[in-house]
């Protein structure tokens, strides 16, 4: 389980801007990797990291990650 969760988190770092925080934050919106990514709705992508990062009791500075992500989409 560990090693796929690397493979998982290594394919996204592999996305421009990503780093460990933006990772965690899709893994936690349930995205699998940057095929996962790829065919996600921007809409409910957007939505499902805002829960992501809610739960987790806010991510460090959440409106720079989004930002982020946007550019990535």
């Amino acid at each position: 389980m560990r090693l796929r969760r690397w493979a998982r988190e290594a394919d996204l770092l592999r996305l421009h801007g990503a780093g460990p925080t933006e990772v965690a934050l899709l893994g936690d919106a349930g995205i699998e990797g940057s095929a996962t990514l790829a065919i996600a709705d921007a809409a409910l992508l957007y939505e499902q990291l805002i829960e992501a990062a809610n739960a987790a009791g806010g991510r460090d500075n959440i409106a720079v990650t989004l930002t982020r992500a946007q550019g990535a989409l």
